[in-house]
């Protein structure tokens, strides 16, 4: 639920700005990859959360592989570090939703 919530704010503030809306998620759950021990029981797998994401009206999805030195980074370093992602990073498979121009 929660994070229905923040998807919905995230396009509300994208539309009231005339702005595409953007969401970043890792393939691989972050705390597994700084404890290796870690094993989550994961609810899908990343190609599932792409798909279900395409369905919440997002119109981007970066799939952005975490790391000991993302972690590192403050909340505002990781907003300027993803939003410098080159561009063929960036995924778009809601292509069957019409995209807003901006």
């Amino acid at each position: 639920m929660g994070h229905r919530y923040l998807i919905q704010q995230v396009k509300e503030i994208a539309a009231a700005k005339g702005l595409r809306s953007a969401l970043v998620t890792f393939p691989v759950h972050p705390r597994k990859v700084m404890n290796a021990a870690y094993h989550p029981e994961l609810l899908t797998t990343p190609e599932e959360k792409t798909n279900l994401l395409a369905g919440t009206g997002v119109d981007y999805c970066l799939m952005l592989d975490f790391t000991p030195d993302i972690s590192r980074l403050t909340a505002k370093e990781f907003m300027t570090f993803s939003g410098k992602v080159s561009g063929d990073r960036i995924r778009s498979p809601f292509r069957s939703q019409p995209q807003r121009r901006v």
